[in-house]
């Protein structure tokens, strides 16, 4: 697997940063309130965890400001039949990246000591849920012209809309 689109990226350091920038589904909520730091990565490597794991995105809508609004309210849940094979250590990973409070969130460095990263090999493997294979693919083939939109639509509004 290879992470892509690094685009909007910069070297932020400890500053913080607020320009609301993103793709809907993978913005953290203190994105979304204009004020945050690197710590909004780690909520983005969560949803992306959630999504390989499962086959689902954590917070969908059927436009950006639903996204938003389940991002902004909603609780992480496993209710998918595919986290049924998935780990306690795997889940706990996924639910310490998407914290909400970034300041409670898991760090890099903490989430590379995580017990589900630490003993990857240790784990036994369990082949891949055909759906999930099947829902990634049908993730891939999304209407570019939606992802561009929605994308276009999360820069250009300002806090209030989003709210």
């Amino acid at each position: 697997m290879k992470l892509i689109d690094f685009g909007l990226s910069k070297r932020a350091g400890k500053r913080s940063l607020d320009t609301i920038v993103g793709t809907p589904y993978y913005v953290a909520p203190e994105v979304l309130k204009g004020d945050y730091s690197v710590s909004c990565d780690n909520w983005s490597l969560g949803v992306i965890l959630y999504l390989f794991l499962s086959g689902h995105l954590p917070f969908k809508g059927h436009n950006a400001a639903e996204v938003f609004s389940q991002i902004k309210s909603k609780e992480i849940k496993f209710n998918h039949k595919e986290f049924n094979s998935i780990s306690y250590p795997a889940k706990n990973l996924i639910s310490r990246l998407l914290e909400k409070d970034p300041k409670k969130r898991i760090t890099m460095t903490e989430a590379l000591d995580h017990p589900w990263i630490t003993n990857l090999n240790k784990h036994e493997h369990h082949e891949i849920d055909r759906s999930v294979l099947t829902r990634l693919a049908e993730y891939k083939e999304t209407d570019r012209f939606k992802k561009e939109a929605l994308g276009i639509m999360a820069k250009m509004m300002d806090n209030k809309e989003i709210n």
